[in-house]
């Protein structure tokens, strides 16, 4: 999540392999020998050379990797809006079928997808004051928020997201039937051969060539659920704040078991488990601990196909946080 303040630490999802180190897997990995007797076969004993080999790589291994989070709802929209505002404003420039009464003709149409701060402002009613989750001791406003029912398509004002949807989705230029493909990012199942010669498929991210009327219906559908979930994520940050700093200025255990006339021991029990019958008198649901993670993954990946995923990834996983 590049460029937002509440993330300190940001593992961004790397692809080891560049165009040459593809190569070289072409030309000295075992598990291609099999396409190397093919093209030696096909060109007189005679591989092709690097840069006939560098030109026909699959396009789904040429990845600009380093704008890519884990998270799945914050990488479909993100690592599409530049190059989909782009195409939009081609599209309405270029090849426009709508009236006057269309949408696209409004300010908010196009400049809805310039960036993240637009989306918003553009599709939400004003977002709120949140005053119960204000830090004790913080000088400045309260966070501001947008409400739920907002994000989730549920707010009756015309200028909101479901009734600026509906218009979206009724504009004739942006779902037009046309010919002509358009290559951006979403996650899709690949087809991949296990060492074995098996066949299983892996959803990836990668590049696809669809349609502008698909392109504009997967974009939708994305921020759809970019903007309940970058909601809800940015509340359990502030919450995550005033709770570390409630634990912050809370007293040692001993304080607290002295206070409910019990021992440090009996005080420890109650805290660690929710059945304990005590355990309520102790928490009194005032302290909540949320936890988000980064995780290294790793796959294993013993395709012998020249289209295989990465043998191995960094990544950011944010999860929706846990109670505990």
């Amino acid at each position: 999540h590049i460029g937002l303040r509440e993330y300190k630490i940001h593992w961004a999802r790397e692809v080891p392999n560049e165009k040459r180190d593809v190569i070289d897997i072409y030309l000295h990995d075992p598990r291609a020998e099999k396409y190397r007797k093919m093209d030696r076969e096909k060109n007189g004993g005679h591989l092709p050379q690097r840069t006939i080999l560098s030109n026909h790589i699959c396009f789904c291994l040429v990845l600009p990797t380093y704008d890519q989070c884990a998270d799945p709802l914050y990488t479909q929209l993100r690592a599409n809006l530049p190059a989909w505002h782009a195409l939009r404003s081609s599209w309405h420039k270029e090849a426009n079928v709508c009236d006057e009464s269309c949408a696209c003709k409004k300010d908010w149409f196009l400049r809805s997808t310039k960036s993240e701060g637009d989306l918003h402002e553009c599709l939400l009613c004003e977002p709120k004051d949140e005053p119960e989750l204000r830090v004790e001791g913080d000088s400045g406003a309260p966070p501001r928020l947008y409400a739920p029912c907002c994000t989730r398509g549920e707010c009756a004002q015309p200028g909101c997201l479901a009734a600026r949807l509906t218009l979206w989705r009724a504009c004739k230029t942006e779902h037009a039937e046309s010919g002509a493909l358009v290559r951006y990012r979403k996650y899709a199942k690949m087809p991949r051969t296990r060492g074995d010669g098996t066949e299983y498929f892996e959803v990836e991210f990668v590049y696809v060539e669809e349609s502008p009327k698909a392109m504009t219906q997967t974009m939708l559908s994305a921020v759809e659920t970019y903007l309940e979930h970058r909601r809800a994520h940015l509340y359990a940050v502030k919450q995550r704040e005033l709770c570390i700093e409630k634990l912050k200025r809370a007293g040692p255990l001993a304080q607290l078991a002295a206070s409910l006339g019990k021992t440090e021991a009996e005080a420890i029990d109650a805290l660690r488990s929710c059945e304990h019958p005590k355990h309520l008198e102790l928490t009194d649901h005032d302290i909540i601990i949320f936890t988000d993670f980064a995780a290294r993954v790793k796959y294993e990946n013993a395709s012998s196909t020249r289209t295989s995923a990465p043998s191995a990834l960094r990544s950011c996983s944010t999860r929706p946080p846990t109670g505990t």
